[in-house]
């Protein structure tokens, strides 16, 4: 995540439609949103630099710790979508 600086905060507020009468909605992101047009170095730089590292630890074998869901994802048995 890249944090901003909390004098562009605002800069990226969203505000939402609401119906007659209702209290307006506003986002305003703590983090730099994805899909930005306009992404700063440093979005890509981090972005690249994650990638580099993990694709290390591929090479380098390093086990992915486990996630804390793999246990309940692994007990889900869809259906097969040929034969339901």
């Amino acid at each position: 995540r890249v944090h901003l600086n909390v004098d562009d905060i605002a800069k990226l507020g969203v505000v939402f439609p609401t119906r007659p009468g209702e209290e307006p909605v506003v986002a305003l992101p703590l983090v730099l949103p994805m899909g930005w047009k306009n992404s700063p170095p440093i979005f890509s730089a981090l972005t690249e630099t994650i990638a580099d590292l993990a694709n290390w630890r591929i090479k380098q074998g390093y086990p992915s710790p486990p996630h804390h869901l793999d246990d309940e994802a692994a007990s889900i048995v869809p259906d097969h979508p040929l034969t339901g």
